[in-house]
């Protein structure tokens, strides 16, 4: 069975492009000859929002090749419990459904806050007979990240869950959401995998990159990111030292353009020190990077040369330190000397 595996969609009202990320998810399923698509929670970003949006929403879910299975993850409120008419059926029953294909089951767990011993009981014993088991989940896992990761969540962890009481499920793949910054797959203890596919969209800065979805072969036991044609935000950060302002150049140059076609939101910060005129340096880069928003704080360098307390210590340097350091060391003097130079505590 080939799934294709979204989550955390967080349709706006007020951003038609969440809206343009669910029609590249379906594109790309059909691009991709699926026979299901998995959404794992966060569909949108409040229950206003996927009232206001209920009526487009339905006619996109319709007439597709594959089949669909979601559930609703801690933004979605209880909207998919009142009777509406989504355009597919969004898992709320509990403890877990258990969908069946051939010799295959999906096992969907409507978002709650805890993992409590008996829904985990019920998670192990859930569509044991069958030969393939794959769990959609809302969760937060316990990979190291910071929970600024996850979202706008305001700190909170929702569902906590260890992948070692994840590992006890013997599940064959885990399909998660709740998890926004990046594409994320772990194998587990037990030989599963763990699947987060990130946002579909960047919601906020935090999320860099393109985006992606997840394509799971399970016959092949085969994943793969599917990347997406969604908005995302990128940024560049860009250190230049005196002499190598064309190299920092060339840099962003090849950055912007290997994204400028895209739909996408740049941010460039270019610090440091440089040899050259600050106004000149500054419409090089704007020339090099036209729609990225620049934030350029680089300071010219020719006042520090010159000054006879650097003078001194070059001097120094060279006897020392040894060639492979003196770079960076180098460049902690110009820049503590340049500030100095600045705040007026040298003349």
């Amino acid at each position: 069975m080939r799934i294709l595996h979204t989550s955390d969609l967080h349709l706006r009202v007020d951003r038609k492009e969440t809206v343009d990320a669910l029609k590249s998810i379906l594109e790309a399923g059909a691009s991709k000859r699926i026979d299901l698509l998995t959404i794992s929670g966060d569909i949108f970003h409040s229950e206003r929002d996927a009232d206001a949006l209920r009526p487009e929403i339905r006619g996109l879910f319709g007439n597709h090749s594959f089949d669909i299975i979601a559930i609703p993850g801690n933004h979605d409120g209880t909207i998919f419990t009142k009777g509406f008419d989504f355009g597919l059926k969004v898992n709320t029953d509990f403890p877990c459904m258990v969908h069946h294909f051939n010799n295959e089951c999906v096992v969907a767990l409507p978002y709650v806050d805890t993992p409590s011993p008996e829904i985990l009981r019920d998670l192990k014993n859930a569509g044991t007979e069958y030969e393939t088991r794959t769990l959609l989940l809302h969760c937060t896992l316990d990979i190291g990240f910071g929970l600024d990761e996850y979202g706008e969540e305001g700190g909170l962890r929702y569902f906590p869950i260890t992948r070692e009481m994840l590992s006890e499920l013997q599940y064959d793949y885990i399909l998660a959401g709740h998890f926004h910054s990046r594409c994320e797959i772990r194998k587990l203890k037990s030989g599963g995998l763990f699947v987060y596919p990130g946002s579909p969209i960047s919601h906020s800065t935090k999320e860099l990159g393109p985006r992606h979805a997840v394509l799971v072969d399970t016959e092949k036991r085969k994943v793969t990111q599917v990347c997406l044609p969604t908005f995302y935000f990128d940024k560049l950060e860009i250190t230049v030292i005196p002499g190598k302002e064309s190299e920092a150049i060339a840099q962003l140059t090849d950055w912007y353009q290997k994204k400028e076609a895209n739909n996408c939101k740049l941010n460039v910060t270019v610090k440091g020190i440089i040899r050259t005129d600050e106004n000149k340096f500054r419409k090089s880069l704007e020339k090099a990077a036209p729609q990225a928003d620049l934030d350029y704080l680089c300071r010219d360098v020719r006042a520090v040369l010159s000054h006879p307390l650097y003078r001194r210590f070059k001097k120094k340097l060279k006897k020392s330190v040894d060639a492979q350091r003196r770079t960076s060391v180098d460049y902690v003097v110009l820049e503590s000397i340049s500030l100095l130079l600045a705040g007026g505590e040298l003349e």
